[in-house]
């Protein structure tokens, strides 16, 4: 990551090591990035992935044991969004989970611990024939959005019609990483460069963390660990439809998660809330003078919004609380499908 850091910079990328997510925070224009991003051609570097693959005749099955989502049913090139759950059905990590081929997987991690990821997959698998590969130790991952972002790929030789797929230098993935439909790169090292160089050559706009962020704030997906808390479950996130399957059959959290969706009753949420100015760090939120929760996202660029877990007093669009003193309004409550 050191060396492709580098590159950015030499790119137009502006370093800010005081900034919570490493790379670039933009490359010089952070609202016509934002605008590349929701209109046309976005390329970024998420700075906090891991990536494991797992190869074995047993694969799916473990895959379905052990994450939220169906992989029982999945077919070749089929991808989804899930985690993985304690036996309390509290989230500990998010996770993109892709099927390459029968007996490979590729399962993409956002801001978790990758040697805890390993070792919690790991020990689980007991006798069965897996192996598990930590890949973001040989390759990079970048993320492509935007409507012609396929018909590029495809002129490259990485056509993905649609599906995770296996290109000579790696994989493609579908993503919304940055809340708009895109593609996860996956490539070695080496060729990262290459790669970023010719996207832009196609009039791809390099986009910093701060757009990246706005993205997917303004989308509602919550980022790990920054938004979940000590107990944060899917249904609170608005996630439910998003990374849970209740017909694929057992796994770690599954009863504690059936109960909340069979029961229907929740003490908090995931909100979106339309602030005054930005924020530059977490913030308290009330509401009638009572804490309510705190706003732990916040958009650097566009439009100032913010989101995080509160209790129910700001669930309806519209409702009034306080930021840092200052009066902001509640967007509602996030929900994902």
């Amino acid at each position: 990551m050191r060396e492709l850091l580098g590159f950015l910079e030499s790119q137009g990328g502006v370093l800010d090591e005081s900034e919570p997510l490493p790379g670039p925070v933009h490359f010089g224009d952070a609202q016509g990035e934002l605008e590349a991003l929701v209109s046309d051609l976005a390329l970024y570097v998420p700075g906090t992935i891991g990536v494991l693959r797992l190869d074995g005749d047993d694969a799916q099955r473990f895959c379905n044991s052990m994450l939220t989502n169906n992989f029982r049913d999945m077919v070749a090139g089929d991808s989804n969004h899930s985690a993985i759950t304690d036996s309390k059905g509290r989230i500990e990590a998010f996770v993109d989970g892709h099927m390459i081929a029968p007996g490979r997987f590729v399962l993409v991690f956002d801001g978790a611990d990758m040697e805890w990821a390993h070792d919690r997959l790991d020990m689980y698998i007991i006798m069965d024939p897996i192996e598990l590969t930590l890949l973001h130790q040989t390759h990079t991952l970048l993320h492509l959005s935007g409507p012609s972002a396929a018909e590029h790929l495809a002129s490259f030789g990485m056509d993905p019609e649609g599906k995770a797929t296996e290109f000579e230098g790696g994989v493609v993935l579908p993503s919304d990483r940055t809340g708009r439909p895109g593609w996860d790169l996956l490539v070695h090292h080496e060729l990262a460069e290459e790669i970023w160089t010719q996207l832009q050559d196609v009039g791809a706009t390099p986009i910093g963390t701060w757009t990246a962020e706005a993205g997917r704030i303004r989308a509602g997906i919550p980022r790990f660990p920054q938004d979940i808390g000590k107990r944060a479950f899917p249904h609170e996130l608005g996630l439910r439809d998003r990374i849970c399957s209740f017909t694929k059959g057992c796994y770690m959290g599954q009863e504690v998660i059936n109960r909340m969706d069979t029961m229907g009753r929740l003490n908090k949420r995931l909100v979106k809330v339309a602030l005054q100015e930005s924020l530059s760090s977490p913030a308290e939120a009330t509401a009638d003078d009572a804490p309510i929760g705190t706003l732990t996202s916040f958009t650097r660029v566009g439009p100032p919004i913010a989101m995080g877990i509160l209790r129910p007093a700001v669930w309806d669009e519209g409702a009034s609380l306080k930021v840092d003193s200052k009066a902001a309004s509640s967007l509602g409550p996030v929900r994902l499908s």
